[in-house]
């Protein structure tokens, strides 16, 4: 039995790509402040293509949280097979610290 041909045009972007686009937003302008058009603004995608790969504003919000939660999941998998704990703790803060500045300052501009 053959499958069928998925329908619509193929995606010509990468899902990762954009799910971190798409996290940062969240991530800077916070849930209620983002909008569809800021997504796909900082995604560079159409609204079609945005509602087809990952649905409204709230399947939005999931699935760059679950992304995110997969990339720190690997990270921590990276730190516990590390060598040893220097070199574990040096990788995982070369990873997370630029992402903890970036949400330092966000949060910072939103309470000036």
């Amino acid at each position: 039995m053959r499958s069928k041909p998925a329908r619509g045009r193929p995606r010509l972007f990468d899902e990762d790509v954009v799910l971190d686009k798409i996290a940062n937003v969240f991530w800077e302008k916070g849930f209620a402040g983002t909008s569809i058009d800021d997504l796909t603004e900082a995604a560079g995608i159409k609204r079609p293509s945005l509602y087809a790969s990952f649905g409204d504003k709230k399947a939005s919000f999931y699935a760059a949280l679950a992304h995110s939660r997969r990339r720190l999941d690997a990270l921590i998998k990276e730190f516990e097979e590390a060598e040893n704990l220097r070199l574990g703790l040096a990788h995982f803060s070369n990873k997370t610290l630029p992402i903890s500045r970036r949400g330092r300052a966000a949060n910072e501009a939103a309470l000036s």
